[in-house]
């Protein structure tokens, strides 16, 4: 019977939380890396600085390296399961995981709680937004009704975080990024037929509010501030 001894689950531990294409070679070269970095704090010499440095720069490859690989993995599984509709949007929804804090908080007082700051009277209407001046001027803002082009739709997605939360939807920016060529024709249709029409989907009304504990008590709502996860297709328009 084979046992691994307390370094190595230490090991296993401490990188436990780390991203899904993360292996050994990223923790050796990082060991390494930081190895170096001790010698040299320790020596002061150029020529172990100059390791130092290589081996950082060597560790930044592997990452990206071993990143691009898994992406490229994760695009092909997605192509190839195209004419597989529920393994599919089990793919795509795979990675839509959270972990919150443990409190007791029941969902009323969560309701309660951010429907107070959304409902702020010092808050303005869209009414009033909408009777502004500036915000009627026909001249300054008729670019803003040209049709949407695909050029801007691709600048869009590249501009996407990957590594974020989904939204209502379980569908990631990743998901956008690696189709951007084959959805792109769908989007401009449709993106263009919101603005002309200037109504978009119901569910883009729709969000998650996660909140993220900043300090005091875990069960005192007014301690968490509350983050909205929009679907990504209602950013990228």
């Amino acid at each position: 019977m084979r046992v691994r001894n307390r370094n190595t689950i230490s090991v296993f531990k401490k990188y436990e939380n780390q991203p899904r294409w993360w292996d050994c070679d990223c923790v050796n070269t990082k060991h390494r890396k930081y190895s170096l970095l001790r010698r040299f704090r320790w020596t002061s010499d150029k020529h172990d600085f100059s390791s130092y440095k290589t081996a950082g720069n060597q560790f930044k490859s592997v990452c990206k390296s071993k990143q691009s690989v898994y992406e490229k993995q994760k695009q092909e599984e997605l192509v190839n399961s195209k004419s597989n509709p529920k393994l599919f949007w089990s793919l795509v929804k795979s990675n839509n995981s959270f972990i919150g804090v443990t409190d007791n908080i029941s969902a009323e007082n969560w309701k309660s709680y951010f429907q107070s700051l959304l409902y702020k009277d010092n808050q303005r209407s869209l009414t009033d937004l909408i009777a502004d001046d500036d915000l009627n001027n026909d001249d300054e803002y008729a670019s803003l009704n040209l049709p949407i082009t695909d050029d801007e739709i691709n600048r869009s997605i590249s501009k996407l975080k990957c590594g974020k939360s989904q939204g209502i939807d379980g569908i990631g920016a990743e998901f956008y990024k690696h189709t951007s060529q084959r959805i792109l024709p769908i989007l401009n249709a449709l993106f263009n037929k919101i603005l002309s029409s200037g109504e978009f989907p119901d569910m883009w009304s729709e969000s998650f509010i996660v909140p993220i504990h900043k300090s005091g008590s875990i069960n005192d709502p007014s301690n968490y501030r509350g983050i909205s996860l929009i679907n990504i297709m209602y950013k990228i328009f």
